[in-house]
């Protein structure tokens, strides 16, 4: 089944899971007839001769992983359970499974008293409490087995914790079993200690699994939970009586993804427009900086589509979450982003986003130009579209709610062949803010929609070939059946910003 062949993808040995992100260090000395090889950079000799990145991507940990959990954008998911939309989607635990071998270090699981999560479907038999999208015809799964799966595969890429969300709809026998179940499961895994004067950081809590719920409508899980939810409305309120929620490290709070982008939204480019809307950043970041701030996908994505991540990483929100089960290309520009501190799940905020003194958010001129393709089907035929994307740059940060727009920049016609060159493009220049940017390339055929995607923050100048990912996120075992992009990309430091202010 197409189920069955998703999951075959996810439980791979550690060599290929490296295949998964886009690493291939099998493949060293890939020959790419039609141009000389010392021209070019292949990213698997890059892998394999220093050990730590390829092209752009560092493929292991180099970040301080010693700060406040807070202190980082983490990879985040929602709806874990789901395998399809969040209408008729059926539920089960690949998913669970899938994201948490590509790092993903957020899950989320709506808890249901079961057969009471829709009145059309009962919960399997002997399963008190089931993960099912309430009032929907979706299917349902055990609560204890999305558990299970989360436990069996947290730790196979990343030895960073994971944060389980319960957003809560039993009653107090439900309450008692998912206690139950998770004390079961996880054992002493199970991060419990909620007393701490500010969060732990990621370095403290390897291999531990931390719960997040709201302990006001389940208190006998008090013990049990180490992030304390609390409603926005709530905190606004309690902020009006009292200081204690801003002291208080354990609280995270959740926004809705058209609130956020209301607050973003800026309608003109004049001083008074942007002035309001730094107003807006510099409160939201405060309470980021002091809590995690998770952001969800509007309810109205009944196909579960997803937001562009970035702009809520430039809100300096740490919990991005995105519905997993569908491969577009903001699950896409996720991934390439934390690929960049070794896919462990974490990347650490920039200074200028925590307001330490003495940073302001640093300027680059990003220049990059598709030189070369190859197909990895010489007998494919018919046109392909590159398309390239950029997210960071001075238009994003003047209007972070609009998102960026592809633009073609070539365009090849197959032929019975496999190597192109790509001679007629100029160097695209583009002003970019490289600590938070993401390169986005599209390949577009009739058949097969493949994509590269780069992190900015560690970019270096070079001519480098870029495995192309498909659809479903993956390079394909046999290097010499996969696409592959060259590119020269150069990055140039600005020594003044663009935007009046700074940021």
């Amino acid at each position: 089944s197409a189920a069955q062949r998703k999951l075959n993808i996810a439980l791979r040995d550690p060599p290929e899971l490296a295949a998964m992100a886009g690493i291939r260090p099998d493949n060293r000395g890939t020959e790419v007839p039609g141009w000389p090889s010392s021209q070019y950079h292949s990213l698997t000799d890059e892998l394999v001769d220093n050990g730590s990145s390829y092209g752009c991507v560092k493929t292991r940990v180099t970040m301080d992983m010693t700060r406040p959990l807070t202190e980082y954008f983490i990879s985040a998911a929602h709806n874990s359970y789901l395998e399809g939309n969040q209408v008729t989607g059926k539920s089960g635990t690949i998913t669970i499974k899938r994201s948490l071998t590509l790092g993903c270090r957020v899950l989320e699981l709506d808890c249901w008293d079961s057969g009471k999560g829709c009145p059309l479907l009962c919960g399997p038999k002997k399963a008190p409490v089931v993960c099912t999208h309430g009032g929907t015809l979706t299917s349902t799964v055990p609560f204890a087995d999305c558990c299970v799966a989360a436990r069996d595969y947290a730790f196979v890429t990343s030895k960073y914790p994971v944060i389980i969300n319960l957003d809560l709809h039993v009653g107090e026998a439900g309450l008692a079993h998912i206690a139950e179940v998770v004390q079961d499961v996880f054992g002493e895994q199970l991060y419990t200690n909620a007393e701490h004067t500010e969060f732990p950081s990621p370095e403290a809590l390897q291999r531990r699994i931390l719960l997040r719920a709201s302990v006001a409508e389940a208190p006998i899980l008090k013990s049990l939970v180490a992030v304390v939810k609390i409603g926005r409305k709530d905190m606004e309120e309690a902020r009006k009586v009292s200081r204690k929620v801003e002291t208080m490290s354990s609280v995270s709070v959740s926004y809705v993804e058209n609130k956020v982008d209301a607050m973003l939204e800026c309608n003109s480019d004049d001083q008074l427009s942007q002035s309001e809307l730094q107003d807006r950043l510099s409160s939201f970041r405060t309470m980021a900086r002091r809590h995690l701030v998770r952001v969800y996908p509007d309810g109205i994505r009944v196909d579960s589509s997803n937001f562009c991540p970035w702009s809520m990483w430039f809100a300096g929100a740490s919990l991005a979450t995105l519905n997993w089960q569908v491969w577009d290309r903001d699950v896409m520009t996720n991934l390439a982003f934390f690929r960049e501190n070794g896919a462990c799940g974490y990347v650490l905020k920039p200074q200028w986003l925590m307001n330490e003194p003495g940073h302001e958010m640093r300027w680059a001129t990003l220049v990059a130009q598709p030189v070369g393709y190859r197909s990895g089907e010489p007998k494919r035929k018919g046109r392909v579209d590159l398309k390239m994307c950029v997210h960071g740059t001075v238009d994003n940060v003047r209007q972070p709610a609009r998102e960026s727009e592809p633009w073609t920049v070539a365009r090849l016609k197959l032929k019975n062949g496999m190597d192109y060159k790509i001679d007629s493009v100029e160097p695209h220049r583009v002003c970019v803010a490289p600590e938070i940017g993401v390169l986005t390339v599209w390949i577009e055929h009739w058949k097969c929609d493949g994509m590269v995607c780069i992190s900015l923050r560690s970019l270096r100048a070079g001519r480098w070939w870029f495995p192309v990912l498909n659809r479903n996120g993956v390079v394909r075992s046999d290097a010499s059946h996969n696409d592959w992009l060259a590119m020269d990309v150069h990055l140039e430091v600005l020594s003044k910003s663009p935007i009046r202010g700074g940021r």
